[in-house]
């Protein structure tokens, strides 16, 4: 595969993304440092909330896992401490993902004083309105350190991952409306696929899933990206196939979507246990300073670097829009992290001229539950509009022939969206609240 760093991610020049630079921001820091802590997002009462589960307190040894919550506003700035977990033993390397605003934290696993690992089967239910937890049906196989991706705001892919001895190649499918599990088809039962410490995304029906570790020798990282394609109409059913070379090693690393592509955040580039000592050397491993794309496009890689973030440990990364927020990780030196990172791409003036011209819209009610409308002052043109959801999927588009448009918005399930409308003036983004 060929490789390119840049400062500048240089992208198809007809999107509003053309080129830009990624800006990285400290926000609140958390109430106490954590890692390999469960991270997803989730309204309450119409706004975005940062949710950390679970996770490894600063002592890094195996009495210091902890099941404590905490919850982001993204308006007020402030962080507040929720009920723990309700599991019966504290947990590390779950995974947190929101379907129709409530939250699932599923798997992980427990460490007893001797050093005895135990991977879990269980599926906790946070509900963000009410503050509160349930439990869901269990996996059929306990799993921890997996790649978990949502599929359509409907399902939850838990792929590959740490099984107590080792890794495995299941899939399991975790449906929220119907508290079930499914057997999906499994990646193929060998170390290209295999991994705990991978990451990845859904976007569309494809699964992207990069880097981990196979589980011989001493957990060398597997370079590489897999390639899932979902059966719309089967969504048990998956074709898998990998790239030979993934341009660079990830390992715990933030998986998101960046102008539909799947990207990586921070990580490490060597495995480790979770006090961050390398397998093998018995040496500390230092996070990434990188942000790694795959463009679906032309089937390319290209990193960034140098953007100021220097995170590993990373079970998770809440998007709205082109906005990526970090909490937690392991910082330089293996330092546990109470850090609260917002990353955002930014287009600066004299880059991309046209977005820099106003393009001024109106929308409202915001928020709205059915429909809302979207006025263009002054425009003689045709005005496109493209929508895109929490991870940054483009869900629908339209035109506008007038200077107001109504858009419906029945079909689309509670939470923050992007809307965006291209002008010959220019573009401007808006996030819209759907709430029920």
């Amino acid at each position: 595969m060929k490789r390119f760093i840049s400062l500048l991610l240089v992208l198809a020049s007809i999107d509003i993304y053309a080129q830009g630079i990624w800006v990285v921001s400290e926000l609140t820091p958390m109430p106490e440092p954590v890692t390999n802590n469960a991270v997803a997002g989730a309204t309450v009462n119409g706004e975005l909330h940062v949710f950390s589960f679970m996770g490894l307190d600063s002592t890094k040894i195996w009495s210091g896992i902890h099941k404590r919550g905490f919850r982001y506003n993204t308006i007020t700035n402030v962080w507040d401490t929720i009920a723990p977990v309700p599991d019966n033993l504290s947990r590390i390397a779950a995974g947190a993902s929101t379907v129709n605003n409530k939250i699932y934290i599923i798997g992980g696993y427990s460490v007893s004083q001797t050093g005895s690992e135990f991977s879990s089967k269980f599926i906790f239910i946070y509900d963000p309105d009410s503050n509160s937890y349930s439990q869901g049906t269990d996996l059929l196989i306990a799993t921890d350190d997996h790649v978990q991706c949502v599929w359509r705001d409907s399902l939850i892919y838990i792929i590959t991952g740490w099984s107590n001895s080792g890794n495995i190649p299941n899939v399991q499918i975790y449906d929220p409306a119907n508290d079930t599990v499914l057997a999906g088809t499994s990646t193929p039962d060998n170390n290209d696929y295999k991994a705990f410490g991978a990451s990845g995304v859904i976007i569309g029906d494809t699964i992207y899933y990069g880097g981990g570790a196979r589980d011989i020798g001493n957990f060398e990282i597997q370079p590489k990206l897999r390639i899932g394609i979902i059966n719309s109409n089967s969504p048990d059913s998956i074709s898998w196939s990998f790239s030979t070379d993934s341009a660079v090693n990830i390992y715990r690393s933030g998986a998101a979507i960046f102008n539909n592509n799947p990207i990586w955040i921070g990580g490490a580039g060597n495995s480790y246990n979770y006090n961050g000592i390398e397998y093998g050397t018995g040496n500390g491993v230092n996070p990434l300073d990188n942000i790694v794309q795959y463009q679906t496009s032309s089937g390319q890689f290209s990193i960034d670097t140098g953007i100021g973030l220097n995170i590993m440990d990373l079970r998770g990364v809440v998007q709205i829009g082109t906005q990526y927020f970090i909490a937690g990780g392991m910082d330089t030196g293996q330092l546990v992290s109470n850090k609260l990172y917002r990353i955002e791409y930014i287009v600066p003036p004299g880059i991309s001229e046209g977005i820099q011209k106003s393009a001024e819209f109106h929308l409202f009610p915001n928020p709205a539950t059915t429909s809302f409308e979207i006025f263009v002052p002054s425009s003689k043109e045709d005005s496109k509009w493209y929508i895109y959801n929490s991870v940054g999927e483009l869900i629908s588009k339209g035109q506008m022939k007038e200077s107001s448009s109504t858009i419906i918005i029945k079909r689309y399930p509670p939470g923050i969206y992007l809307i965006r409308v291209e002008t010959v003036k220019g573009t401007r983004e808006r996030q819209f609240i759907v709430a029920r």
